[in-house]
């Protein structure tokens, strides 16, 4: 992993982002010696978007599995007003 100023990314940007894109570093931003954003590989950010989505579909089924746990078709039906 990479650490920047922000000021020294400005100057160096797509040498950078060649570095992140075609080098595959990861590169943290940094303002006033504290970490501000990171910089990552597109691949990284679909692998945690793909991490996320399954997470919260887990959540989902599981919210449903709470919810509707045992309840009959004919109640459902008689409470949605069918």
């Amino acid at each position: 992993m990479n650490e920047l100023s922000t000021t020294e990314a400005r100057t160096h940007f797509s040498e950078i982002i060649n570095q992140v894109a075609f080098g595959k570093i990861r590169t943290v931003l940094n303002r006033r010696g504290k970490g501000l954003v990171a910089l990552i590989p597109i691949e990284d950010l679909q692998y945690l978007e793909a991490l996320e989505n399954q997470a919260d579909l887990a959540e989902a089924k599981a919210q449903l599995r709470r919810s509707n746990r045992g309840k009959p078709w004919k109640d459902v039906k008689q409470e949605a007003g069918l």
